[in-house]
């Protein structure tokens, strides 16, 4: 089989591999309803002292724990952003003063 042109099984493989295990890492967090738009809404929030960076980060030294090999940053985003999650802001209450 001649090896130029397109991608080899092992590769397609390995990709899905590193999705899957982006998968299972946002799936452990827990996620919540928002308190101020529960009706409204079907979206899932994920607790505000996380961010992308944070999470990413817990990956990426999950990865060199387990010895396995870590998917770039960028699809790491991209996944998250397919799952269609937000972080939960806690909105301040302004208080008007009379």
């Amino acid at each position: 089989m001649e090896g130029r042109g397109g991608r080899r099984e092992a590769e397609k493989v390995e990709d899905e591999e590193k999705r899957q295990s982006i998968l299972d890492h946002i799936n452990k967090f827990p996620r919540m309803e928002s308190h101020y738009c529960r009706a409204n809404t079907k979206n899932e929030f994920l607790p505000p002292e996380l961010n992308l960076t944070t999470m990413y980060n817990m990956y990426a030294s999950e990865m060199a724990a387990d010895k396995k090999k870590l998917a770039s940053r960028s699809l790491y985003n991209n996944i998250f952003k397919s799952l269609g999650l937000k972080f939960f802001a806690l909105r301040q209450m302004h208080v008007a003063f009379v």
